[in-house]
């Protein structure tokens, strides 16, 4: 399966995207989440990502993608968070059929912008 890059670049900040255990991302969700639910979660103020080692290689890039666009939010004065959920998933779901489908497109932009 293929691996998540370890850093991304966004709005100038430098993001660290590390695979951890599901007992890691349980412990940091202890409050919001029941345990084993959530698959990654974007840490804003760390600038860090952390995705759940244990899931399917479909999987895997979507919960790259969803913890992506949260780290878009990261100056989010607008959104409350769960709001904030709501525009990721409907994001998560259309960038997801658009870079799949439309891979001329996605090369077009790369070579681009």
């Amino acid at each position: 399966m293929a691996r998540p890059p370890k850093n991304f670049k966004l709005v100038n900040y430098s993001w660290d995207v590390r695979i951890v255990e599901q007992d890691t991302l349980d412990a940091i969700l202890r409050h919001s989440y029941p345990p084993g639910s959530s698959l990654g979660v974007c840490r804003k103020q760390e600038q860090t990502i952390l995705i759940c080692r244990d899931q399917s290689k479909q999987e895997l890039p979507r919960t790259v993608l969803h913890e992506a666009l949260h780290a878009c939010f990261i100056h989010n004065k607008i959104l409350d968070h769960s709001k904030e959920e709501e525009v990721v998933l409907l994001l998560e779901e259309r960038l997801t059929d658009l870079i799949k489908n439309n891979p001329k497109l996605i090369k077009y932009l790369q070579e681009n912008l």
